[in-house]
């Protein structure tokens, strides 16, 4: 991903703009930095705003597991455990 998509991910996360967030995760070709401030940065009390990710998270799941640290892979987790319990 390019930094200045990086960059308008991460305004849209501190501005809670979820919309936008969705949108940049699922047309944009995400590498692990990318994914690690999504990760991070998602809030997670509006976690049914992030349904469009699923697949898109469900399909990178083993790579950011992989990947990533302990802190955002439990995050995703919880995210994927909502959302699927609730469909």
């Amino acid at each position: 991903m390019e930094w200045k998509t990086k960059v308008e991910l991460a305004e849209a996360l501190n501005d809670g703009d979820n919309k936008k967030v969705c949108d940049i995760v699922l047309n944009n070709d995400m590498d692990m930095q990318a994914w690690d401030m999504f990760l991070t940065g998602m809030d997670l009390r509006n976690y049914e705003e992030y349904r469009p990710l699923l697949g898109k998270i469900q399909e990178n799941e083993l790579e950011i597991m992989k990947k990533l640290r302990l802190k955002e892979v439990m995050r995703m987790n919880i995210l994927l455990v909502k959302l699927e319990e609730n469909k």
